[in-house]
């Protein structure tokens, strides 16, 4: 299941989402002028692997977003 999106070409940030369709949902709607691209949760994890990750969890949100992951910075 590719839920996750990265968003950002230098600054990068990612979304995970409880589904899939939610996830193209969001980028239906959310990314015409940002490069966005999905991917499953092991493939983020394998792209990611030495970046340092903070996570925050969301509250509830129309797309059924469960967090933002923001990386390269010190958590």
């Amino acid at each position: 299941m590719k839920n996750f999106v990265i968003i950002g070409d230098l600054w990068k940030r990612v979304i995970e989402f409880t589904s899939e369709a939610k996830a193209d949902a969001y980028m239906a709607k959310n990314c015409h002028t940002v490069c966005c691209e999905k991917c499953s949760e092991t493939e983020f994890e394998a792209r990611f692997a030495n970046v340092s990750k903070r996570s925050l969890e969301y509250g509830l949100n129309e797309y059924n977003a469960l967090r933002l992951i923001i990386l390269g910075e010190d958590s």
